[in-house]
């Protein structure tokens, strides 16, 4: 079955339940209380919209399972319903031209060591780095990223799977289409 839609990325909705049913996995569901979900995420040591992420992401699974018209649990109050949510404080993805610059410098060197060895990777390392900045996306955007999503001529991106599971564009500068 499918949770309700959320702000995450389908695999990242995945991943967290594949946690949840590590450590719940042997439990009844209609065993699970909200003590017993609330010690996991203390011990997972989460805090902020990851605590919220994780409690919602099982509240969401519950909710598609006690709904179910082939459900095998009844489910009268969600377990999840008494966990507090926790909000986080305002990130800031801020970086400074400082720390960009010391960034790339020691991209670089990594690279030029590496080049005496057949290894891309730190290689492209700086061509990375400056496409994460120029576009401002995520690791994981970048890394789903196509070809067939690159229009090269005008240097735009299509981000299809955000975080906020809508499509985006960003631009690149020629030089970095180069």
């Amino acid at each position: 079955g499918t949770t309700t839609p959320i702000m995450k990325s389908w695999r990242d909705t995945r991943n967290r339940l594949l946690r949840w049913r590590r450590e719940l996995g042997d439990i009844r569901l209609d065993r699970i209380d909200q003590d017993m979900i609330y010690s996991v995420l203390v011990g997972w040591g989460v805090e902020g919209s990851t605590w919220t992420n994780y409690r919602n992401v099982l509240a969401s699974c519950l909710k598609t399972i006690s709904q179910s018209p082939h459900s095998w649990i009844s489910i009268n109050n969600r377990p999840t319903d008494g966990v507090p949510r926790q909000r986080a404080g305002k990130r800031e993805r801020v970086m400074t031209g400082a720390e960009y610059a010391a960034l790339q410098c020691a991209a670089a060197e990594m690279a030029a060591q590496e080049r005496t060895r057949p290894s891309t990777a730190y290689i492209q390392l700086p061509l990375y780095l400056e496409f994460l900045y120029e576009t401002a996306c995520r690791r994981s955007e970048a890394l789903d990223l196509e070809y067939t999503n690159l229009d090269i001529t005008t240097g735009r991106v299509r981000f299809l799977d955000t975080k906020n599971g809508r499509t985006r564009d960003s631009y690149i500068t020629p030089e970095l289409v180069r």
